[in-house]
């Protein structure tokens, strides 16, 4: 099969869950089909490791510059239909080479990475055509709305990883609390649309929930989207009776607003508790923001912030836990996977477990704590070496059942063949 790969994030480095998908698809049609069959259309100011480059065929069309941004939002989103995030992203000129493009290939396979990406889908009909949604944007709106009613004080960035696309004269008013409450209202329902209107046009359709699958079929009777599964390296799994058991970790890209506004809610909380136990966090991810900086330095004895790291497996197997203290969040959240990947026992709320099958285990092997005060609590319950190792063996045996590769890539067989 020749496939066309059209996406505005390159899927290395695997430093966030959409990269963990977006690569895990991508490795397994090298393997099914060859890296020479595969061509790679980005959208946007990417950066492409120099090996990438030299491996595959890689076409990087720029993003619209800031005028003709503003002139897209007043056109098409103010005027029209798309989302604020498709407008930024859209391009005349790019549409004519991506239709050129697949007019003179003849591709088998066209994989679009999310809403963003599908806008620019084809008329010219391929064999098949398969959107990769990521989370229901939407959804994860909705949750930011419900958050900044509920902690206002909270220092939450709505844009994440999209803020790389938005000019730089317009972050300080994005940042005004009224502004961003009103765009992330207006943006929830274009966007909705934008994802009702895509499920819709393009036959099959890719989320990582099943919750959210079963929000679509049930408030929209939506009924061509499946849900998709990351293949997490399962030789992270280094772990034995060395491991710290006061070291907790928490992981994920820190300019996510769950991530962000969860893990300095968890810390103001326990952060007492933490000193008075003689516990140690360790915040392994990218882009933290001043108010944790200063945070992490008044507490450096029993706070570590390690930025991103190289050989996660190693940090993985030397620590007693993985703490998800998430106060919203929609999708499943990859950090989960690759803790029972590595046997790590988790502290969670129900938001760092939703769409994962915990249901089909045979008995509890995670600790389930919504109130994020008490954490310190569960901390001190998994530093007791027997609890802990029980926990661990069970996460592991919970992972190899539902995600080791094999399992995966039967289903991929079926969702990508």
């Amino acid at each position: 099969m020749k496939i066309l790969f059209i996406a505005t994030t390159f899927p290395y480095p695997k430093d966030n869950g959409k990269r963990i998908i977006l690569s895990s698809i991508f490795e397994y049609l090298i393997e099914k089909h060859g890296i020479d069959n595969i061509k790679m259309c980005l959208i946007g100011n990417e950066t492409v490791e120099p090996k990438w480059q030299s491996k595959m065929d890689i076409t990087i069309l720029q993003k619209p510059g800031s005028i003709e941004q503003l002139m897209n939002i007043a056109i098409y989103t103010l005027l029209g239909r798309k989302s604020i995030q498709e407008s930024m992203l859209y391009s005349k000129v790019t549409k004519q080479k991506l239709n050129k493009l697949i007019s003179n290939e003849k591709y088998d396979l066209i994989i679009y990475d999310t809403v963003r990406a599908s806008q620019y889908a084809s008329d010219i009909a391929p064999a098949k055509e398969i959107v990769y949604l990521d989370d229901l944007f939407s959804i994860r709106y909705e949750k930011m709305i419900e958050t900044l009613n509920k902690y206002p004080e909270a220092d939450l960035n709505p844009l994440g990883n999209f803020e790389k696309n938005i000019p730089l004269f317009l972050l300080p008013i994005l940042k005004n609390d009224v502004v961003k409450k009103s765009i992330l209202n207006f943006e929830k329902k274009k966007v909705r649309n934008s994802e009702l209107r895509t499920c819709k046009s393009i036959e099959d359709c890719l989320l990582i929930s099943d919750k959210e699958i079963k929000y679509l079929h049930d408030n929209y009777q939506i009924s061509n989207v499946q849900s998709i599964k990351p293949v997490i390296a399962s030789e992270t799994h280094f772990r034995d009776n060395s491991y710290n058991k006061s070291t907790f970790i928490f992981l994920g890209n820190l300019s996510i607003a769950h991530n962000s506004v969860s893990l300095m809610k968890f810390l103001q909380l326990n952060i007492k508790k933490i000193i008075e136990h003689n516990l140690k966090v360790k915040i392994i991810g990218k882009n933290a923001n001043e108010e944790l900086s200063l945070f992490v330095q008044k507490y450096k004895e029993n706070i570590i912030l390690t930025g991103y790291v190289e050989d996660l497996g190693k940090e993985l197997s030397s620590a007693a836990g993985m703490l998800i203290p998430l106060l919203f969040g929609s999708g499943v959240k990859i950090k989960t996977i690759e803790a029972f990947a590595a046997g790590l026992p988790v502290i969670t709320t129900d938001f760092g477990i939703e769409g994962i099958s915990v249901q089909n285990a045979k008995e509890p092997f995670f600790i389930l704590e919504n109130n994020i005060e008490n954490y310190w609590k569960s901390m001190l319950e998994l530093s007791e070496t027997g609890i802990n190792d029980k926990f661990s063996e069970l996460s592991r045996i919970f992972f190899e059942s539902n995600y080791s590769k094999e399992a995966i890539y039967d289903e991929y067989e079926k969702l990508l063949g």
